[in-house]
């Protein structure tokens, strides 16, 4: 029997716990720079510190990945699902517009 205070692990893929960073901006802010500490292929937590978005908000990532001599830039859309005083959570939108999955509403 699991210890009532554990949650159950409710995830559909495995986050990877990595230290990279990424741009985030959403209306008309201007970007900030904040780490990504916890990676999966449908979202991701930012370690940003307190920011003043709310859930629910669409936001854009443009994640800087260094091949060697050349740095591409992939750019991400997201619906912010959770904050912190640590950082916000963010769920990754599909190119059509829709969320990545149909059972993660944002609240």
């Amino acid at each position: 029997m699991q210890h009532p205070r554990l949650k159950r692990e409710r995830r559909h893929n495995p986050r990877t716990q990595t230290i990279g960073h990424v741009y985030l901006s959403w209306g008309r802010r201007k970007t900030c720079r904040c780490a990504v500490v916890d990676l999966s292929a449908t979202g991701a937590f930012l370690n940003v510190g307190p920011l003043r978005v709310r859930v629910g908000t669409r936001v854009e990532l443009a994640f800087a990945l260094d091949r060697g001599k050349v740095v591409k830039v992939v750019r991400r859309s997201a619906l912010v699902v959770r904050r912190s005083a640590a950082g916000v959570g963010v769920l990754f939108i599909r190119r059509g517009g829709s969320r990545r999955w149909n059972d993660h509403p944002a609240r």
